[in-house]
This record gives structure tokens, sequence and C-alpha cells, in this order.
């Protein structure tokens, strides 16, 4: 194992172990205790996420959210296990819970606060009529001893009355006054309040969905790039692992000129129902058993007059030697047997997305539905499905809002596969395949439909 590979599949932690491993004196290497590196890298590992996950969880209590963003960041990417992946979404949910409190308790302070500005103009405008009650009170204390004091002068007493209630007038309307004033400067320094906080939460708001926009559309050209990446390598990858098939070559069949009549004691040769075997019908004749003696006498005046025998009787001694020596129709038959041919199948589709936060992949296809996104490649997500090495068609789905890209699996549906594109609907064009009946397999094959089944 070298540095390159070290480097490859371990933290930097588990590096500079290894450096220190390596340092000692070399000893032949083993498999044990090449094992043994690895469970103590594993155990590195594991201590490494385990102090983020705690420090993570004690700057979550003390509401320094940047220290548990940062720190559960660091335990993302030691995270191997499910248990550990488990212990990661639950730190994460804590400072999500935390954040969500802080919110809580902010918001409860400033419904306290306007409740305090309330109860304050309540308790002014109280005070205030204590006060008028309290002057009125003494007003007409007031007024009754000075009744008592000067009944005599009725106009004396009638203008001094009325003074007083002029006096006492002005008074109430300037307090009154007064009190309008403050309260409405309470309230337009209450407003302000609001105000300014209504503003800074609309600024915050506006810069986080700034930030998320800019996160969305860096994700979505990432994304875009890694697909076509994908897609431009899937398509080399198909093109070099597929041969070139040959180009269909129409075929010339020259059929030579053959007699017209069957040789004397032959006739042309019948199917069980009466139906000539060939056309036309002379072109194979059989011995007629009906003639026997006359086909031999033929055969010998036709050899005794000819010295050299024709292209004709050639083919009639080559019949003959044929019908003694060939075995039987039935027997002929079995041996040509031709391939039994099953239903036309259509090409297995699958359907795969790429997760913009985790960059992994998942894939719906002939085998299953994946509905966790954790295989690394999409040849990993596609090898899953049944569908290694397949090939980017047009026509993908979209699903919830997010695009999906279809491959082509280049073999036939097997028994009991789902057929996905008959699910989604898809228009992604797709290859026809057949396969021979009563093969032990499983549905599946690779044989293009060119009408076997019907030659």
């Amino acid at each position: 194992m070298n540095t390159f590979l070290l480097g490859k599949y371990f933290p930097a932690a588990a590096i500079a172990t290894a450096a220190i491993i390596f340092a000692a004196p070399v000893f032949p290497a083993t498999s044990t205790n090449l094992m043994d590196m690895m469970d103590q890298f594993d155990r590195l590992d594991k201590q490494d996420f385990q102090a983020a996950i705690d420090k993570a969880n004690a700057c979550t209590r003390a509401r320094n959210f940047p220290c548990s963003t940062s720190e559960l960041a660091k335990a993302a990417k030691a995270a191997n296990s499910g248990q550990d992946k488990n212990a990661l979404l639950a730190g994460q949910k804590n400072l999500e819970n935390e954040k969500q409190q802080l919110a809580n308790e902010i918001r409860r302070a400033e419904e306290e606060r306007q409740a305090q500005v309330r109860r304050v103009e309540q308790e002014t405008r109280a005070q205030v009529r204590r006060d008028e009650e309290r002057e009125a009170r003494i007003w007409r204390e007031e007024q009754l001893a000075r009744a008592n004091e000067d009944r005599q002068s009725t106009r004396e007493y009638n203008a001094a009355i009325g003074a007083q209630i002029l006096q006492g007038a002005a008074e109430n309307a300037a307090l009154l006054n007064k009190i309008d004033r403050q309260t409405n400067a309470a309230i337009r320094n209450s407003n302000r309040v609001l105000a300014a906080q209504a503003a800074e939460r609309d600024r915050a708001r506006a810069e986080r969905e700034d930030r998320e926009a800019n996160r969305r559309r860096d994700a979505e050209r990432e994304r875009a790039a890694r697909a076509e990446a994908e897609r431009s390598s899937a398509r080399a990858r198909t093109a070099e692992s597929q041969p070139e098939l040959p180009k269909y070559q129409p075929q010339v069949v020259t059929i030579p000129s053959g007699r017209q009549t069957c040789p004397p004691g032959s006739s042309p040769a019948r199917q069980a129902n009466g139906v000539h075997v060939t056309i036309p019908p002379t072109a194979y004749c059989v011995k007629d058993p009906q003639n026997a003696a006359a086909n031999g006498t033929a055969l010998r005046q036709t050899t005794t007059n000819n010295s050299t025998p024709t292209n004709d009787d050639r083919l009639v001694a080559s019949t003959h030697k044929a019908e003694m020596s060939a075995p039987s129709s039935s027997n002929s038959k079995k041996q040509e047997k031709k391939i039994e041919w099953g239903p036309v199948q259509l090409e297995a589709i699958a359907i795969c997305r790429q997760s913009a936060k985790s960059g992994k992949w998942e894939c719906n296809g002939a085998l299953d539905n994946q509905t966790i996104v954790d295989e690394p490649t999409l040849e990993s997500a596609l090898s899953r499905q049944h569908c290694s090495g397949g090939t980017w068609a047009a026509g993908g789905p979209t699903i919830k809002g997010v695009q999906w890209d279809a491959y082509r699996c280049g073999h036939s549906l097997g028994a009991g596969d789902y057929d996905v594109a008959k699910k989604h609907g898809l228009i992604t064009a797709r290859r026809s395949y057949i396969c021979p009946k009563n093969q032990p397999s499983d549905g599946r094959c690779t044989t293009f439909y060119d009408g076997q089944d019907k030659r």
C-alpha cells in the first residue's frame, strides 16, 4: 500500500498515523498487519467523527451556531456507517431545534415588551383619572367652604365659582394635552422600533433568499455539468463496448433451370397432405413403387443407349441412392427442428438522478425503486438495476420538480421486471428483443428482434 492509496482511501489523520507506523523498521507485510492497520484507521475515523459530533452538540447548547455548522461538516466527512449517519442527523436536528428555540425566545421577548408598553399606557390613563377625581373632590370641598363663608353675596360667589370652573377646565385641558403628547410619543417610538425590526427581518430574509438562489443556481449548473460529463462518458463507453454490427447485404439467389418432367419410373415428391415438396414439382423426384419394373427397364435402356449419362440420369441415380440411404422424413424433421421463439419483449429502461447536496446517485429500474441516494457513481447505481453499461437516451421524466435521465439497458425485460418506461409514460425510443422458448434463464436476452419468428 503506497502513499497514493492512503491519501485516496483514508483521512488525513489516518495518513499521519500510517506515516508514523511506516517509519518503524520494515518487516515482511502480512494480511494480519494490514487488517490491524485498517482497524486502527477505522478507530481513528470513529474518534474524529465522535469528537466532531460532541463539539457540535456543545456549540449548539452554547448557541454558537457557526461552530456547530463547522463541526457537523467535519463529522459528515468522517461518517462511514449507518450509525454515524444517524448520529450526524441527530446533531443537525439539535442545531435546527436550538435555532428555533432562540427565535421563539426573541419573539416572546418582543411580545413581552409590547405588553409592557400597553401596561404603562393603561397606568398613565388611570393616574390621570385619579388626579381628576382628586381635584374635583378638592374643588367641591373648597366650594362648600366658601359657600358657608360667603353666602351673603350671591353675585361674587357665582363669579368666583365661574372663574374656578374655567381655571379647572384649562388645567384639565393642559393635562390632557400633556398626556396625549406623551402617549403619542410612546406610540411613535414603539412604531419606529417595530419598523426597524421589520426592516432588519426583511433585509435578513432578502439576504438569505439571495444566498439560497445563488446556491441553487450553482448547484444546478454543477449538476448539469456532471450529468453532461456522465452522459458523454456513458456514450463513449457504450460506443467502445458495443461492436459495430455487420451491415445487411442483400442475398442474390440464382435458380438454375431444371427439367420439366421426372425420369421414367419416378414422380414428383409430395408431402402427407398431397402438396408438392418443391416448386417446380419436378425439381425433386422419387421412385414410383407402382412402376418399379418399368423404372428398372427404362434405367437399363437409358444406360445401354447412352455411353455417357446425362445430367438428368445422374440426378435420378443420386435421388435413388439418397432414397435408399436417407432416414425417414420424420427423423429428418426432428434433426432440422427450428428454434421456437417466445414473445417479443421491449428493452429494459432505468431512470437516474444525482443528488445536488451529496453528489450521490439513485436509479429506478427493472429491479426496484431506489429510495435512498447512496450510490457513489452512476455506473454502480445502474448495475444495481441490472443495467450495467446503460446508454443515455432522451425523454427522461420530471418527478416532483426534479429532472431524471433515462438509460437503455441493452437487454429485454425479464420475468418480474418493472417496466419503468410504461410506469412514467416515457417517450424514449426502445429496441425490441426476442428470446427462445423453454430456455433456463431469468427471461432476459440480448437477441435483437428482426422477424425471426416469422421466417
